[in-house]
């Protein structure tokens, strides 16, 4: 048998380590910097979003508006309205994705969270046990931003065919899911989207201790 330099098993052991200790910090730190905005449909959610990354900060789109337009291109059946726990795993295979494929060393801004889906799940009178896992699984940063209810720049779409009721009903058990996982809720002020963007910031730059940076 060939002999191995002496020391080479001890930086074999050395390496395994050193690669569980980072995938542990990885595990550990997974939720750092990833920041929910949420709220019920037509309140102005999408907005801040995109104002938030012209600004330069990392942002993830809505998932379930992203198979709900392409399910209507192609005329497909997997809609909340028709299925909702069928849509829901699409919903979460999608959202686990992103949650991975951001570096949480930088802050990043998401177009809803898995919370979302209890209250939907809520909303539609269905049972929620079968996605539990993934709400104590995959978690964001303790600060949740949910818009106020407003009437007056609420508008309904064939994305989102709710009266305002019905938008203020889900937004009040979109909030009480994020309180049941142990979220601190934070309503965005009925302002102009420049103040509404920097309630964020400000909350954030508190929380964290740290500056964020703006581009211009």
């Amino acid at each position: 048998a060939t002999a191995h330099p002496r020391g080479i098993g001890q930086q074999n052991h050395i390496k395994i380590f050193i690669t569980y200790i980072m995938g542990n910090m990885q595990k550990e730190n997974s939720h750092k910097n990833k920041f929910i905005i949420t709220g019920g449909p037509g309140f102005g959610k999408t907005s801040i979003l995109n104002k938030l990354n012209e600004l330069g900060f990392e942002t993830f789109n809505e998932v379930a508006r992203e198979i709900i337009n392409e399910q209507r291109v192609i005329a497909g059946k997997l809609l909340p309205w028709l299925d909702r726990k069928k849509f829901d795993y699409e919903v979460i295979k999608r959202m686990t994705n992103q949650y991975h494929s951001h570096n949480f060393k930088k802050v990043a801004f998401f177009d809803r969270g898995l919370p979302d889906l209890v209250g939907w799940r809520i909303y539609d009178n269905l049972s929620f046990e079968d996605i539990e896992k993934y709400m104590n699984t995959f978690r964001y940063e303790k600060i949740v931003f949910i818009t106020e209810e407003w009437a007056e720049i609420y508008s309904s779409s064939v994305n989102r065919p709710y009266s305002f009721e019905q938008a203020c009903e889900i937004n009040k058990l979109l909030a009480r899911g994020y309180l049941s996982y142990g979220y601190v809720v934070k309503y965005l002020p009925k302002v102009d989207i420049h103040s509404r963007v920097e309630y964020i910031i400000d909350n954030i730059e508190a929380f964290s201790q740290i500056k964020l940076q703006r581009e211009e």
